[in-house]
């Protein structure tokens, strides 16, 4: 069973777990895929064209631009426009003017540029599209709204995918009926299903009462979302065409229900992959934002949030500290390794734990792997701060560089100290080397410190391998399953937070499904990857004990009492978090075969062509 968004009715409340059970999220098996792309899945033309026949939703000729800076497209249409084959967005005031009246001649309308708008201070500003802006200045008074800037959120629409014909209903209804799946008993959802809507009646039959509007428009985007990614597949960049403009019509990032949120942002990185497979249909290149995979202080401040209205954060770092803990008995010098340490929320809580022990230990050392100079600096000087109020012998070691580029001169190991490596939602990136190299060198690297134990935080879905269509069908389910933890904090629509912390799963989301071969970067594995990956690599699962179990469901019932659970992996192999009977994310713990661990190899301090920032206390 799979767990999603909720979204309600006056008195029912019915998440995405029991649409998807109703409403299969797989891909219809095509007899006839060809290069060229065939018909698209509704049949539109007749209608559109009086049953002429004649080319229906393809895409025009793209207009040249004058110079080659980056361009978006995307954006609703302004008010009193009649529509537009591309849209585009530009530094320069006149490179735009000198575009709009080539792109307008050509085009027969003016060209709509996408918008958002800065709002908040202090460090803490959140990007909101034009429409969503609107809603928070309407909610808020407008306080503290800075003078409004151009940054491109890419979501299709009518104005950059123009379509005349039935609406996606109507085709849906068409696409039921003809559906050898519209009877009760075929209703459940299975990869390679029909991907029609059931009409009320048969919510009624499902025991599953029958949604609102927007409930119903919650569903039609799942099926819009699922068809589109199979005309993707199927390479028809018609049918293509289509959903992108219906998902633009309806999915919203400030929608009503979180299915309607979820569906903008994946109808967002679909309309890259379309950028990406038919370049030479499109001459758009997007912000570097959306493509490189830089994200500032943006996941920082996600994640803060996160910590605050799920348990996530909590969940992944308060039991690797309990079970490092547990490895760290009995030594009197102790070494963390962070090779993704970003602000370093994970450690206050062990500095703490590891002073109030009955015989401290006698000195603390963390090094902290990052691509952030300053970031590195700022969290090396908050530890520094926090060991000295516990009056804990402290050091932190920066290193500046890449996880695939780092040493092990760089890491500072020292004779004597017992080493415990630490990866949070970080050693799914080197998955992207196919060859399997760059996991192989990192638990090398691993290895050759003498870790005691070995850390593992990850995503607990598949994304890694296989057909694009079903790495979309999971992803759709996982993060659904997301957004609609995050609707349950209870924060508002028009709440900054709510909006950051989604936007983080966004780029997630963006990654995984618009890209691929290197540049994708979120390769999730299951439990049962890792663990194979893991003993390739020299590695044995050493447990996770009831003492840390214990901890991670007094966590989960923290937040949104019943929808979170704890599971078990194996035999205490490793604890999953789950929102209802989404499993979410996993924690484990791994020792080197045939190592004691515990020391360390002794490194030279004196070379150091790398970044380091040394504080003691």
């Amino acid at each position: 069973m799979l767990a999603g968004c909720s979204f309600s009715s006056s008195r029912h409340q019915m998440s995405t777990a029991q649409r998807f059970d109703i409403l299969p999220c797989g891909f219809s098996k095509r007899s006839n895929r060809s290069e060229g792309g065939g018909a698209p899945r509704v049949a539109a033309g007749d209608a559109r064209n009086g049953g002429g026949g004649g080319a229906t939703c393809s895409f025009r000729a793209h207009p040249a631009p004058p110079v080659t800076q980056a361009v978006s497209w995307g954006a609703k249409p302004e008010p009193g426009g009649n529509g537009a084959g591309g849209v585009w967005e530009r530094s320069s005031r006149a490179v735009k003017r000198a575009h709009e009246e080539g792109a307008g001649e050509e085009y027969g309308g003016p060209v709509v540029r996408a918008k958002r708008t800065r709002m908040g201070g202090d460090g803490d500003e959140v990007w909101f599209h034009q429409p969503i802006a609107g809603t928070v200045q309407a909610a808020g008074g407008g306080e503290g709204e800075e003078p409004e800037e151009e940054k491109v959120f890419l979501v299709p629409s009518a104005a950059a995918f123009p379509h005349a014909g039935p609406s996606l209903a109507a085709a849906k209804e068409e696409e039921f009926s003809k559906s050898p799946s519209n009877s009760p008993a075929s209703s459940g959802g299975t990869d390679g299903g029909s991907s029609a809507v059931p009409p009320p009646e048969q919510h009624a039959r499902n025991g599953v009462p029958a949604p609102g509007a927007a409930g119903r428009e919650a569903m039609e985007l799942v099926v819009a979302l699922t068809a589109c990614a199979d005309s993707l597949a199927a390479r028809n960049h018609d049918a293509a065409n289509y959903y992108l403009a219906r998902l633009g019509e309806m999915a919203s990032p400030a929608g009503p229900t979180p299915m309607h949120r979820v569906a903008a942002y994946f109808a967002e990185a679909l309309a890259l992959r379309v950028v990406r497979t038919w370049p030479h249909l499109f001459d758009v290149t997007p912000p570097r934002e959306l493509t490189d995979g830089a994200v500032g202080d943006d996941d920082a401040t996600a994640l803060r949030i996160l910590n605050a209205i799920t348990p996530i954060p909590r969940f992944l770092h308060f039991t690797l500290n309990e079970r490092m803990l547990r490895a760290f008995d009995g030594h009197d010098r102790v070494h963390v390794i962070d090779f993704d340490i970003k602000q370093g929320l994970q450690w206050p809580g062990l500095l703490q734990s590891l002073a109030t022990r009955a015989i401290p230990p006698a000195h603390v050392r963390i090094t902290g792997v990052g691509e952030s100079r300053q970031e590195l600096q700022e969290t090396g000087a908050r530890l520094g701060r926090v060991a000295a109020a516990l009056g804990l012998a402290f050091e932190f070691h920066a290193v500046v560089d890449r996880l695939e580029d780092v040493r092990l001169w760089m890491l500072h190991v020292k004779r004597g100290e017992c080493v415990a490596v630490n990866c949070v939602l970080t050693a799914h990136r080197l998955l992207r080397d196919d060859t399997g190299a760059a996991l192989a060198d990192f638990l090398g690297l691993a290895r050759s410190t003498g870790a005691a134990i070995l850390l593992l935080g990850e995503h607990e879905d598949a994304l890694n391998s296989g057909r694009w269509e079903a790495r979309f069908a999971r992803a759709l389910r996982y993060y659904a399953a997301a957004f609609d933890a995050v609707d349950a904090a209870g924060l508002s629509d028009a709440s900054p937070a709510r909006v950051k912390a989604e936007e983080m799963f966004a780029r997630e989301i963006r990654n995984a499904v618009a890209f691929e071969d290197a540049d994708r970067f979120e390769r999730h594995e299951s439990f049962a990857g890792w663990q194979r990956r893991m003993e390739e690599g020299g590695f044995q699962n050493a447990g996770i004990g009831d003492r840390e179990a214990m901890q991670a469901r007094m966590i989960a019932r923290m937040f949104a009492p019943g929808n979170y659970s704890v599971q078990a992996q194996g035999d205490g192999e490793g604890l999953t978090l789950r929102w209802l009977d989404q499993p979410m994310y996993t924690v484990s713990a791994w020792t080197p075969v045939g190592d004691g661990g515990g020391g360390g190899s002794t490194v030279s301090a004196s070379v150091s062509t790398t970044a380091s920032h040394s504080q003691q206390s």
